[in-house]
């Protein structure tokens, strides 16, 4: 390189000299000098480089894109809500409906023959136990509403029906529903009727499964016993 640029300043120096023994009209020993001066090439980049670099360009572009698209906002749409409350509501109202329909059949054959206590677990865990949290709230729900629910409408040969359910949901950091049931009463053999009202509270956890549940039945019990 140092040498290259020697050979050049000498080469200037006697071109210089040869021009300036030479009268020429101003402005042509510029253009002479134009002539002479070295013309350093531009650095080709190689045909097989082009495409790498193409296709970096077209990733440089695209990603910036995509990202401004990705849904950043995890807050859940109206739709999210209204199914998350469906699957809750749906979860208790099946419940309601397996307890305070009935007796069925079986059920009357667990309590009026000699049958053994695992029959009336099994009848429990048929209906129940898939819609509970865990074993201590399916426990305590069967405990107070499961086959035993039914002990006062058998004793009293009353059959139960569910005409209706509401559901309330509360302003409660947690998911609790206040409901209210409308239960028809009937006499076995009878063609009269009665409606009670019941209501309670059920506890869901974000699985839509219960963790606590609350049937108040002491008015329906105490109008079935009156009659």
């Amino acid at each position: 390189m140092l040498e290259n640029n020697q050979n050049e300043q000498r080469l200037k120096e006697h071109v210089t000299k040869e021009i300036d023994s030479i009268r020429v009209p101003t402005g042509l020993k510029e253009e002479m000098w134009t002539q002479v001066q070295p013309v350093r090439k531009k650095r080709r980049i190689p045909s097989k480089v082009l495409p790498y670099i193409a296709t970096l360009a077209c990733v440089a572009v695209l990603i910036p894109l995509g990202l401004a698209v990705l849904p950043f906002n995890s807050e859940p749409t109206p739709s999210d809500v209204v199914t998350t409350q469906e699957e809750q509501i749906k979860t208790i109202e099946t419940v309601l409906q397996n307890a305070l329909n009935g007796p069925d059949a079986e059920l009357k054959q667990i309590f009026n023959r000699d049958t053994s206590i695992e029959d009336s677990i099994q009848y429990d865990k048929e209906r129940f136990k898939e819609y509970f949290a865990n074993d201590t709230a399916y426990m305590e729900f069967v405990n107070s509403y499961g086959a035993v629910l039914m002990i006062i409408p058998i004793r009293n040969e009353y059959t139960l029906q569910v005409k209706d359910i509401k559901f309330e949901k509360t302003d409660s950091k947690e998911i609790i529903y206040n409901f209210s049931v409308e239960v028809l009463y009937q006499k076995e053999g009878s063609e009269k009727s009665d409606v009670e009202v019941v209501d309670g509270q059920a506890n869901l956890n974000e699985d839509h499964k219960i963790e606590r549940i609350l049937i108040r039945l002491n008015d329906l019990w105490n109008a079935i016993e009156k009659n």
